[in-house]
Order: C-alpha cells, then structure tokens, then sequence
C-alpha cells in the first residue's frame, strides 16, 4: 500500500471520528455531514475545483496550472499546494476539508502516467 493511500485512510478515519462529534456533543446528528462529503469522490472533487485549470485529464495548464500527468512532487508537498495554493493556484483549505483534499491528491496520481 503506498503512503498517499495510508495517509488518504488515516486522515478519513480521523476526520470521521471528530466528524461525528457536534460542539463536543456526541447526542448530535451532524455525522450526515461526514458521511455527506465522505461519499464524494476524489475525481468529483478534483472536476469541481481543479478541472478549469487543470482539465479533466490535468494537462489543460490554463493560466500556468502544472501538468499534473508529469508532476513529481511527493505526497506531503502536493497536499500543502492543494490546502496552502502555490503561485496563481488559490488556496483550498478553507473551502475543503482535510479529508476532501487528500482524496484529491489521491485522483491526482492516478492522472500520473
């Protein structure tokens, strides 16, 4: 199993644990939010926020956007561009969860070649 995959695993089982979890109060019902943005996949995600500048096949490089099929950088590094953004690339962080954005970052090595 690679690392991202691990990572990816561990971040959704954390995420879900205080996902499920209302101002500290257990008795509430606001893990259908959890499992809201959990049934989402990371190829919906990726269409919704990146595809623009990205494409579908992330080789579009609309306004200087990498190519993401020959991208080398690690898993670490492409989780802080997606959260952080990276020169003209926004920010994600506030928009998405930690969960959404490795499920992202997973899509986006599938797209390697």
């Amino acid at each position: 199993m690679n690392k991202i995959r691990i990572v990816g695993i561990c971040a959704f089982c954390i995420g879900s644990f205080f996902c499920s979890c209302d101002n500290g109060n257990p008795a509430s019902n606001s893990g259908t939010q959890a499992i809201t943005s959990s049934s989402v996949s990371g190829q919906e995600l990726f269409e919704a926020k990146c595809s623009a500048c990205h494409g579908t096949d992330g080789t579009a490089g609309i306004a200087n956007a990498a190519n993401l099929q020959l991208s080398k950088i690690d898993s670490n590094t492409l989780f802080k561009t997606i959260s952080e953004g990276k020169n003209g690339m926004p920010s994600f962080k506030s928009a998405l969860t930690e969960i959404e954005i490795h499920k992202i970052a997973n899509y986006v090595y599938t797209l390697r070649k």
